[in-house]
């Protein structure tokens, strides 16, 4: 991922961005494209091994699944954002 970095930075950090504000932008009109956006965020800071992205795009998605009514599944999520964000102390 380093190298893909290294060529293509601008896209990468330009897909991080747009990744991030899509799942909160969309969960008061489609939640579940927020679910889905905040999946691809998820994924993309797994690759770029960006723990504060990884914790953003779990609080995004549980925000969303809120707003669909999986409230059970959104609480475990923001418990995985907050853990993340410890865990970096």
């Amino acid at each position: 991922m380093l190298n893909e970095l290294k060529k293509h930075p601008q896209k990468i950090l330009c897909d991080t961005c747009c990744l991030k504000s899509s799942p909160i932008n969309t969960v008061f009109t489609e939640p579940a494209k927020g679910v889905e956006a905040a999946d691809a965020a998820i994924v993309l800071a797994r690759k770029l091994n960006s723990d504060v992205k990884l914790a953003g795009a779990y609080s995004n998605k549980a925000t969303n699944l809120h707003k669909l009514g999986s409230d059970s599944e959104a609480l475990a999520l923001y418990r995985i954002a907050i853990n993340i964000h410890l865990r970096r102390r």
